[in-house]
């Protein structure tokens, strides 16, 4: 299913996950983004809601926020800019 959607969308292809998938979804190229201050608003809320629920339900994972990033940026650091919907 992963190898199809990067088929199927450019990147950035942006995703959450629970912390502890972080090295499930690196394997397929994906770079965990959560500490970036580059995360479009839409994953900075979902993260900050997150945060909150959590830390209430006593998890001792958080919930992170990864990228398939653009190959063309030299750097390799999550893009800029809204996040782009695959198709079902």
């Amino acid at each position: 299913m992963i190898s199809k959607l990067k088929v199927e969308a450019e990147p950035p292809l942006w995703l959450t996950c629970r912390s502890g998938l972080i090295p499930f979804y690196n394997q397929f190229g994906f770079v965990d983004a959560t500490g970036s201050g580059d995360l479009p608003p839409y994953f900075r809320r979902i993260r900050g809601l997150a945060r909150v629920l959590m830390t209430l339900a006593g998890a001792r994972q958080t919930l992170a926020v990864m990228v398939w990033p653009d190959q063309d940026k030299p750097d390799g650091s999550p893009p800029r800019g809204p996040a782009r919907r695959s198709r079902s």
